[in-house]
């Protein structure tokens, strides 16, 4: 570049462009770079949880009956979303029964896949114990270790041979609000339920409709802060009482954190605690009649005998 200014300032403008030339020419060079090939998500999770999954994971949604799934032992960023194809979901082991279909109140014959199938097809048997499941109407249901191997719990893939997509538009209107995640779009819910209530408290809580993501994920992961600072050394009271808000009460009364459990209710776990430590009545009758409590709630009875209410009751108390 030929300066025609005076000396001093010409080596004003030379020593500026001796201080940006490098910088220029390192961005030039980046910008040159042909961008790095992107890790598919079969060999990522593979790499992770060293067993590849046998069902491809897509990162865009190819039908409206693809099933979304994600989970920190995914180890993708939190807001990803990953899909499994319909068709894909058909070819794993299935196998047909009846079933409650809980929001049309009768039983039906359905083909289904087992969770536990499901989460081996992804590689994740040996490095989850936790299955979390969002619901379209902010509902968390959970599924654990436990409830996994004793109660068989299974996705419904169809109802008398139709498919998400269809049991809407077969049903009527009711079941189509329930199913559609959002109006007037092409992509449908899905449905969860269990082969045995055997040892379920509330097994209405293992049967959520109008499912929209699962969450593969570990119990100390998903729970954590429920298990430090005041929670740590409960009494065994108390500890069956977290149990029993974790696989109840959590799916519509999340903490006030925000970071986990269910949306649907506005009161938080830190409300039932305090009416569980001051205004424990009130607290027994809402619980096992909220009806009665307040007509139109959505809540349903939770009949626990007297131990299990005093467990429950046992853990709000050590809620800060």
């Amino acid at each position: 570049m030929k300066c025609n200014e005076k000396p001093a300032t010409c080596i004003k403008v030379k020593a500026i462009m001796s201080m940006f030339l490098p910088l220029l020419l390192s961005l030039n060079s980046a910008l040159a770079q042909p961008e790095k090939e992107k890790t598919e998500p079969e060999s990522f999770l593979a790499e992770k949880t060293g067993k590849p999954p046998t069902i491809p994971l897509n990162t865009v949604r190819r039908s409206g009956e693809d099933l979304c799934v994600n989970g920190p032992i995914l180890g993708f960023d939190p807001g990803t979303s990953l899909y499994l194809a319909y068709e894909d979901l058909l070819k794993l082991p299935t196998h047909t029964l009846t079933t409650d279909l809980v929001w049309m109140g009768e039983k039906r014959k359905a083909l289904v896949l087992p969770l536990e199938e499901l989460r081996n097809a992804l590689g994740l048997e040996n490095v989850t114990d936790l299955v979390v499941v969002d619901c379209n109407d902010g509902y968390q249901a959970i599924f654990g270790a436990k409830v996994l191997k004793q109660n068989k719990p299974f996705l419904v893939l169809q109802i008398e041979g139709t498919p998400p997509g269809v049991w809407g538009l077969k049903e009527g209107a009711a079941t189509l609000e329930y199913n559609r995640l959002e109006e007037g779009a092409e992509t449908y819910a899905h449905y969860l339920n269990v082969e045995t209530e055997k040892g379920l408290i509330d097994p209405d809580h293992k049967k959520p409709w109008g499912v929209t993501r699962l969450e593969f994920t570990r119990r100390e992961v998903k729970f954590g802060e429920l298990f430090k600072g005041n929670y740590t050394n409960l009494s065994e009271e108390a500890s069956l009482g977290r149990e029993i808000y974790l696989g109840s009460c959590y799916c519509c009364h999340a903490p006030m954190s925000g970071n986990m459990g269910g949306s649907i209710s506005d009161r938080k776990l830190e409300l039932l605690a305090a009416h569980a430590k001051y205004n424990q009545q009130y607290f027994l009758d809402w619980t096992r009649d909220p009806q009665g409590q307040m007509k139109g709630v959505k809540m349903s009875p939770h009949l626990y005998g007297e131990e299990q209410m005093n467990q429950l009751i046992s853990f709000l108390k050590v809620v800060p």
